[in-house]
């Protein structure tokens, strides 16, 4: 085929290949991105992970101080040092004597598992996510080659600007401060998926290959799992419409996946409310995927997100200079056979209009501007609230453009078929060289400790538990990250810990505060009481028969005698 003169280069790129190939090549990309974001120290554990706070995904201008990715550190070696037992993600000494699901705590199920077998047989505790940060690439990258491969594209070409766009998409760079979400690679992996189911394998193939995708993303995270079931949901009616599907291929499902969620700990002790309000406040400004948050192709600084609610840097979404670049080529070349796949893929571009419109919720914002309420009732709202953060929903939809766009320029023939693809990624690889470099900083170095393990290893030493007041989700403000920071100098030492941060959690906070003011207080137990926030017991309160001494931000209690 005749392209940029048949030059040796386009027709290597070109070229039909194998698929072992060309999925190498993938996961080589991937590895090569992921190389320059991470460094060693990073990768096994050490270094960022020692004390893993930052700015990251906590406001539009990424200036407030998250504790997630400490919080994820602390629950997973609480975990590691829990005895083996059901549901497999319990953990007793958090918030003891009922103890906490791990699955509420966002410590990435599965990770947690693998990383908790391997520190066992070893002796020697072993962290997993920064490997698990830099798999995510490779196999975003893999399942982005697939999708093209399953689409008719089976050459270097689609290979490289597949794997290049979906490892420099926006809004996966965007989701450093949050590690289950950085793995978004099951989504393109149910893309994939839902394009092979209308060329291969019987029923009962294509339900396990389902029931083993949702059940893994099951265990990375509820918002992956739901996303992921969508899809499965959109191939099904799909294949029902033009009877290539049974209408009970579902049923099965059902217990499967029940049955991993009770012996996870989704159901059960110590699990948490599903509904924890605030629906509408983490939606997506329905210009988000278009407009260059977080954008440094014109402007030397990343252009700020579009928030109008306080809680829309969740609903960032922006498709790159890339992805925007492919869907406008598409708009202008492809319009006959956009609406051929729309009436092809009814159910699909249903369900994706009803995740988009999710994700914006039912107050519909342009820029800053309310430009719709939908007043829907308060029942509603709570079911909606089990996914409150409601504009990562739109994720999907995201991949959806993005590699659908990149399809549609490689079935073109001719230079357009090199140039548009290569220039696509071009694009993208610039328009988001500022998300690369803030995570590469982020990933370089831990943050200073507030609570010092110098200071703060010798008290806990010396107890047998510990105890803090307010409880984490009953205070806000500095507190969280010196609560947080002290759960995991404890977490480090198998000590029992009654303040958790779980933000689904509803604690009876006036009943937390006066047990405190009641006691009985333990000679083994480490307390410590803030000072000056909300839900604190008062400053002069000190518990009768422990040596206590202030603290900068307030008081600790243990045992008698001084100081260690």
């Amino acid at each position: 085929m005749p392209m940029l003169g048949s030059t040796a280069l386009a027709d290597a790129l070109c070229r039909q290949r194998p698929v072992a190939l060309l999925c190498a090549v993938a996961i080589a990309i991937g590895a090569l991105y992921a190389a320059t974001l991470f460094d060693l120290d990073f990768l096994l554990g050490g270094g960022f992970w020692n004390n893993p706070v930052g700015a990251w995904l906590m406001d539009a201008g990424d200036v407030g101080t998250s504790v997630d990715m400490l919080a994820l550190v602390t629950s997973y070696t609480a975990y590691v040092h829990a005895p083996w037992q059901l549901p497999l993600f319990h953990i007793a000494s958090f918030a003891p004597p009922v103890g906490t699901s791990g699955i509420f705590l966002d410590f990435l199920p599965i990770i947690a598992l693998v990383g908790k077998a391997i520190s066992r047989m070893s002796g020697t505790m072993v962290l997993p996510y920064g490997a698990w940060m830099a798999g995510c690439l490779m196999l975003s990258a893999l399942f982005a080659t697939l999708v093209v491969i399953e689409a008719g594209q089976r050459h270097l070409l689609g290979a490289i600007t597949a794997s290049i766009l979906a490892i420099s998409a926006p809004v996966l760079l965007y989701r450093f401060g949050h590690v289950s979400l950085w793995g978004q690679f099951p989504l393109i992996a149910a893309l994939w998926l839902y394009l092979r189911d209308r060329t291969a394998g019987t029923v009962w193939r294509v339900t396990a290959r389902w029931a083993l995708l949702l059940v893994f993303a099951l265990l990375i995270n509820a918002y992956l799992f739901a996303m992921v079931g969508a899809i499965y949901a959109a191939s099904w009616l799909d294949r029902l419409r033009q009877s290539a599907a049974r209408w009970w291929e579902p049923g099965p499902l059902v217990p499967v996946i029940g049955a991993v969620m009770f012996v996870a700990g989704f159901i059960g002790r110590g699990n948490s409310s599903p509904f924890s309000g605030n629906f509408g406040l983490y939606s997506m400004n329905l210009v988000a995927p278009l407009w260059p948050q977080r954008s440094v192709l014109l402007f030397p600084r990343m252009w700020p997100i579009i928030d109008a609610t306080g809680g829309q840097y969740e609903g960032f979404n922006y498709l790159g200079a890339g992805g925007l670049f492919l869907l406008a080529m598409a708009l202008l070349r492809d319009r006959p056979a956009i609406a051929a796949l729309l009436r092809r893929h009814a159910a699909f571009a249903l369900i994706a209009a009803g995740m988009t419109a999710f994700a914006v919720s039912q107050d519909v914002h342009v820029f800053d501007t309310l430009l719709v309420h939908i007043p829907i009732s308060d029942w509603l709202i709570d079911v909606c609230s089990t996914f409150r953060s409601s504009g990562r929903m739109f994720w999907p939809v995201n991949y959806t453009l993005l590699l659908g766009g990149l399809i549609l320029a490689l079935r073109h023939q001719g230079s357009a078929m090199l140039t548009i693809p290569l220039l696509a990624c071009l694009l993208q690889l610039i328009d988001t060289e500022g998300l690369r470099r803030r995570d590469a900083f982020l990933a370089s170095r831990p943050a200073p400790e507030q609570m010092r393990a110098a200071e703060w290893g010798p008290r806990l030493d010396r107890a047998a538990a510990l105890y803090i007041s307010p409880v984490y989700t009953c205070t806000m403000g500095p507190v969280h990250r010196m609560t947080i920071e002290l759960n995991h100098h404890a977490a480090v030492r198998g000590l029992p810990i009654n303040s958790v941060y779980d933000a689904r959690a509803k604690p009876d906070c006036a009943a937390a505060r006066q047990a405190m003011l009641d006691g009985p207080w333990r000679r083994d137990t480490l307390y410590v009481l803030f000072d000056g926030v909300v839900n604190a017991v008062p400053e002069a309160f000190m518990p009768p028969g422990l040596h206590c001494a202030r603290f900068p931000g307030g008081r600790w209690c243990l045992g008698e005698g001084g100081s260690p």
